[in-house]
């Protein structure tokens, strides 16, 4: 019986799963970011600016429901909403938005304008929005030989 002490197999390229399938939308309150994803891929990641402790976001699955390129808040003057992809009938929705780093929107799902005008054309009525509040991993311990000794 011959010992194998070498493996002259090449090495497999990296994998890169292909989108595939439906897309859909998640986004995190605690981190106030969303991605756009297809299948196992993430093909991108954006800001949001979502809902007060006042006026949350709600949580929960959601499909986008309706869809219009120039919608005005019929609840708040003077208040338009570009790109509007409606997720509820009592108004939430996920929209172009002034952008703070912390929430301050009325509930609604506020977007930078490149992000509300690709989302606007990628994802159909009907589109899955998920939105969750994760918080994001604690950083990973150091390792013994990295901890400074006393």
């Amino acid at each position: 019986m011959a010992l194998l002490t070498q493996c002259t197999t090449p090495k497999p390229k990296e994998y890169r799963p292909e989108p595939s399938g439906p897309k859909r939308v998640e986004i995190n309150l605690a981190t106030q970011m969303g991605e756009l994803i297809q299948g196992e891929c993430v093909l991108c990641y954006f800001p949001v600016c979502t809902g007060t402790k006042s006026k949350p976001t709600p949580t929960g699955e959601f499909r986008i429901i309706g869809k219009e390129r120039y919608h005005e808040s019929n609840l708040y003057p003077d208040s338009p909403m570009p790109f509007f992809m409606r997720l509820t009938n009592d108004g939430i929705g996920l929209h172009q938005g002034p952008m703070r780093s912390k929430p301050s929107s009325h509930g609604c799902i506020r977007l930078h304008r490149s992000t509300a005008q690709y989302l606007f054309k990628e994802c159909p009525v009907g589109t899955r929005v998920t939105i969750v509040r994760r918080d994001p991993p604690p950083p990973p311990a150091p390792e013994e030989k990295d901890k400074k000794k006393p």
